[in-house]
């Protein structure tokens, strides 16, 4: 036997069903638990899907002379430094930077790292990448820029041929920093509103 199709409800139609489900709940005597779940529901009520990423901020991170990495960075996550750093071997110069424009964004949809850093039409992963020296200079110049509350802020970076996600948190105690490969299967959760920088790609 096959299932009957039903077509999904209009607007209109969602809310009439709403005040003849109030009514008969009026008579249960549980209005108010009827209503309250009603709200919660008519939210995503015929709302389009999140983008993963949203803009909430900008910022230029000046020119460096490449020489600094992560792992050398204790002035600056005076919290924590992973010893993956050393261990993965990141802890290498890059050449000198210029002046590099970038958008700090935040998640707003469950993403692994392949998918928070989607190089757009044209572009190569390369482009999302910044240069270990301007991480530490942004977290050094631009802490309030970092997502606060001892959630995380990752940042796409690339030593020889091997790219690696850094993450900062900051604590009261200082910044801390910590890295993943990013290949590795990691899913970021979107309640925690973390925030990601990539350069502003030119069109």
């Amino acid at each position: 036997m096959t299932a009957m199709k039903t077509a999904p409800l209009t607007k209109e139609q969602f809310l009439q069903h709403m005040e003849e489900g109030y009514d008969k709940a009026a008579e249960k005597g549980t209005a108010d638990q009827y209503t309250a779940h009603m709200l919660a529901a008519s939210v995503s009520f015929n709302q389009p899907a999140p983008e993963v990423l949203a803009p909430v901020d900008t910022a230029v991170i000046g020119e460096t002379d490449g020489s600094e990495t992560l792992a050398q960075a204790e002035d600056v996550f005076t919290g924590h430094i992973d010893s993956d750093l050393k261990s993965w071997e990141t802890d290498k110069p890059s050449k000198a930077t210029t002046a590099l424009p970038v958008t700090i964004l935040e998640l707003h949809k469950d993403a692994t790292n392949k998918e928070i850093f989607a190089p757009p039409p044209g572009r190569t992963l390369d482009d999302l990448c910044i240069p270990q020296s301007q991480i530490k200079k942004f977290c050094k110049e631009s802490p309030r820029k970092l997502r606060q509350d001892g959630y995380a802020t990752l940042f796409l970076f690339k030593v020889g041929d091997k790219y690696f996600v850094a993450y900062v948190f900051v604590f009261a105690h200082g910044l801390e920093v910590y890295v993943y490969r990013f290949v590795r299967p990691r899913t970021w959760r979107a309640d925690r509103r973390l925030r990601v920088v990539v350069p502003q790609l030119q069109a």
